[in-house]
């Protein structure tokens, strides 16, 4: 392991302190090391959620292209919605 010195804020000693003194953590070095991958994790999942929107983008703009939508008034939504599940157990969900 590779050592390097990085500065800390007061509440980030306290904290990286409680950490280690609660068991948690070994020591510091093992309180930031949790820190990195939990962050690594964080990054991963964000970057999954980013794409999963992407594709929900990508597909809705296809369905506007493709003619796949259909535009309901707010006030015949509920009735829109209630219709829905009918339609898709008969396979005919854009009629």
């Amino acid at each position: 392991m590779t050592t390097q010195n990085v500065p800390l804020s007061d509440h980030g000693r306290e904290y990286v302190a409680a950490v280690v003194k609660s068991g948690e953590a070994k020591d510091a070095a093992e309180v930031v090391d949790f820190a990195l991958r939990k962050m690594e994790a964080d990054r991963r999942a964000r970057d999954t959620k980013v794409e999963a929107f992407r594709d929900a983008v990508r597909t809705g703009l296809d369905d506007l292209d493709n003619d796949r939508l259909t535009a309901v008034a707010v006030d015949d939504l509920p009735s829109f919605i209630d219709g829905l599940s009918p339609r898709l157990s008969e396979g005919t969900p854009g009629q």
